[in-house]
């Protein structure tokens, strides 16, 4: 009791920073509030290496039960941080914290395989880039079973859940994400950065519509010695990664055009094909490329049919043949011309 009196005194938190719940303390830690409201359900270490490696076995141990977690570190002063689940999967699970007094998501991923290391390990050339329409990373930590990326909290709806849920209707809202991505991807470009997973999925899409392009797991760097490029999803795979060729710029662009035939379509790519080995084959040995509906009332839009000039250009057999993403945005811009205003297409987004 009197160690819980002392810890909530924040003059006296100097050397702890990290804390890990603990189920026994809850009951007791409701009696009391910490900063503003908030309840103060945390118990206190001071050991830095053994709160690190406690972090670590918390973070391994609570994957499939988010209902308790471990507790990030501050800089400056002791941060209560109470974690929320936003999503969990094969890589591990995501939580909502708070950290240096700042909204953040913490990614804890399940470093069970060489593979898994190396997704993970490519997180890293995320770290430091700062642009509108690019998640941020702020940090990547990698403990012995457990790696954890720090990253900005953006809204958690991707642009495939956009589609499915029937809200991109409007030609401009298409043509404004293919924009922002571009521009996102140029920025990355200019780092020497490759993303080489672009596609709907990681598209993150904001309430005012805006896009931020996230995970870096697949990412590489232009310049980086040899081809050790792990494989994207293959309905948006650069062919040429297939065939072990070096990834460049160009692979991006490809992705790209793959990502603007699915929002025009609104249909996943190859959706017929469920086998990845065959459709890996059939695009690099028949050039097979989505194939839209020829009566689709999209086709019937001035600006979207320049889309389909644009991302038919994109997925071109011969890289050199691809358009620039400069390109591809005064493409964007003549599209703009021919569609109409802007609808509240962000509105059943939250």
């Amino acid at each position: 009791m009197d160690r819980i009196k002392y810890t909530l005194n924040t003059n006296n938190l100097k050397a702890p920073r990290i804390y890990v719940l603990t189920p026994e303390e809850i009951p007791l830690g409701k009696k009391y509030k910490y900063g503003q409201n908030r309840t103060f359900r945390t118990r206190f270490i001071e050991d830095k290496d053994i709160v690190q490696k406690l972090t670590f076995e918390k973070a391994v141990e609570e994957l499939n039960t988010p209902a308790r977690n471990f507790i990030l570190r501050g800089e400056e002063s002791a941060e209560t941080l109470k974690f929320d689940s936003l999503g969990k999967g094969g890589f591990g699970s995501v939580f909502l914290a708070v950290a240096n007094n700042r909204l953040v998501a913490c990614k804890v991923v399940k470093l069970g395989s060489a593979s898994s290391c190396i997704t993970f390990q490519r997180e890293r050339n995320a770290v430091g880039l700062q642009h509108k329409h690019v998640v941020e990373t702020l940090s990547v930590i990698q403990g012995p079973k457990a790696g954890i990326i720090i990253m900005e909290k953006a809204n958690n709806v991707n642009l495939q859940e956009v589609m499915d849920g029937g809200l991109l209707k409007s030609d401009r809202a298409k043509i404004r994400c293919i924009c922002e991505l571009c521009f996102a991807l140029q920025y990355l470009h200019e780092h020497n950065i490759l993303h080489l997973d672009v596609k709907p999925l990681n598209m993150l899409i904001g309430r005012d519509g805006s896009m931020k392009l996230a995970d870096f797991g697949n990412s590489s760097l232009a310049n980086g010695f040899g081809n050790f490029y792990s494989m994207g999803t293959v309905r948006y795979t650069d062919p040429m990664i297939f065939k072990n060729k070096k990834a460049t710029t160009k692979s991006d662009v490809y992705s790209v055009g793959i990502t603007m035939w699915q929002m025009v379509f609104n249909t996943v790519p190859y959706n017929g094909i469920a086998n990845d080995g065959s459709l890996m084959y059939q695009i690099v040995r028949n050039h097979l490329r989505p194939t839209p509906n020829e009566h689709d009332p999209a086709r019937r839009s001035c600006g979207l049919r320049v889309f389909e000039e644009t991302f038919k250009c994109c997925w071109n057999k011969e890289p050199d043949c691809r358009p620039t993403l400069d390109v591809i945005l005064r493409n964007m811009q003549a599209s703009m011309r021919c569609v109409g205003p802007d609808d509240k297409w962000v509105e059943g987004i939250n």
